[in-house]
């Protein structure tokens, strides 16, 4: 039995989503919210890069997510072009509140991208939505999704609006499934 839950296991199509984004921007929260369920309103800063795994069902189809959850730090952001490239997709997530947060996550894409064109499907989220949302941040990051074809949402970690739509919408946007 153990040995069929095992084939089963690894037979499930893998979606690795790296979250990257300005410190402070609740990218910690975004996949506790997503994993388990949960929010903290004290975390610390990630150190590197944290990773998460879960199992999800969509359209009775089996995925694995791999959450990478990167450090918003300057010093971290080249972990963002390593562990991007073998990626399904990378959200670029800001503080909805914060239009400082906005631009160095704008910022952190083109850095990230400075040498080549995305491959892979991109997703700017606006995080905390709860809070009230700071209208030229959120305006900054609607132009820039607009100008370049990609996915904008807001979501709240704090209150899990949102966090599972926008998930599915990364896996089947991946994977092509409709």
């Amino acid at each position: 039995m153990a040995e069929e839950e095992l084939v089963s296991e690894n037979s499930l199509r893998q979606v690795k989503i790296v979250l990257c984004g300005h410190s402070g921007s609740g990218k910690t929260n975004f996949s506790l919210r997503l994993m388990h369920n949960h929010f903290k309103e004290d975390t610390y800063p990630t150190v590197g890069a944290s990773f998460m795994l879960k199992n999800i069902s969509i359209d009775d189809i089996e995925f694995k997510i791999i959450m990478i959850d990167i450090a918003g730090d300057e010093r971290y952001k080249s972990l963002v072009k390593m562990y991007n490239r073998d990626s399904s997709a990378t959200v670029f997530m800001y503080d909805s509140t914060n239009e400082l947060g906005v631009d160095g996550t704008l910022d952190l894409f083109k850095y990230v991208f400075s040498d080549n064109t995305p491959d892979k499907p991109i997703f700017v989220v606006g995080n905390k939505s709860d809070i009230p949302s700071n209208a030229v941040a959120v305006e900054k990051a609607q132009n820039f999704c607009q100008e370049n074809g990609f996915k904008h949402f807001l979501s709240s970690a704090k209150t899990g609006e949102n966090v599972e739509n926008i998930v599915k919408e990364i896996m089947k946007v991946s994977l092509g499934v409709d």
